[in-house]
């Protein structure tokens, strides 16, 4: 079996894209566009599926 020790870290990836849709990746169910090294990486670790984001405000008038 798998274990952790106490001292061990943990493996952290995190993307950060500006205009990257959540079905803009296959692993997420795009067909168009081959990603495999994200879709493994997805594949073997965790993939966030409910993605939450603040609207902008703008107010035109000064």
């Amino acid at each position: 079996g798998t274990f952790i020790t106490r001292n061990s870290r943990p493996n952290i990836v995190l993307f950060m894209a500006d205009d990257l849709g959540v079905g803009d990746l296959c692993c997420y169910g795009n067909s168009s566009v081959s990603t495999p090294n994200i879709d493994r990486l997805a594949s073997e670790g965790v993939r966030l599926t409910h993605h939450l984001a603040a609207a902008s405000i703008f107010n035109m008038q000064t």
